[in-house]
């Protein structure tokens, strides 16, 4: 856990939050480790209500999901998902520990309540070089009919 603040929002963040410019935002950052090296840095901001409290012990280890399930159920929860890959910024080379031209891959999420309003935005960088997508898909004829 490198940081747990309260900011005043960017303009991104006023339209992924859909909040308003004087509406405070907790920004949480993160970094991921592997055998030593950090792989992955990691930035969530959830929009601030006053009263509910932030315990750094509970989010050093927490998904965004469960950051956020302290308001809502989890399965009320929808999430958008972009994944794409960039090349770093300094900030991001710095944490990362990337000296050289290496592109990394960025996870943005977003998590949404049953009322489809933004609850909170992710963003995920992982070194290229310690990470990969994989996926798998499964499909069925579950209606299998003799007379068709």
């Amino acid at each position: 856990l490198l940081e747990v603040n309260i900011i005043m929002p960017t303009y991104r963040l006023l339209n992924s939050l859909q909040i308003t410019k004087n509406k405070k935002v907790i920004m949480i950052r993160r970094l991921f480790f592997t055998d030593g090296e950090p792989v992955a840095y990691d930035i969530k901001y959830l929009p601030y209500y006053k009263g509910i409290p932030i315990v750094e012990k509970e989010i050093r280890y927490a998904t965004f999901p469960e950051m956020i399930s302290k308001n809502t159920s989890l399965f009320a929860i929808k999430k958008e998902l972009v994944i794409s890959a960039q090349m770093p910024d300094e900030e991001v080379r710095n944490h990362l520990n990337i000296y050289n031209e290496l592109p990394i891959m960025v996870v943005e999420q977003k998590l949404y309540n049953k009322e489809n309003k933004p609850m909170g935005l992710g963003i995920t960088y992982f070194r290229s070089d310690y990470c990969k997508l994989f996926a798998e898909s499964f499909f069925s004829d579950n209606n299998t009919n003799a007379d068709s």
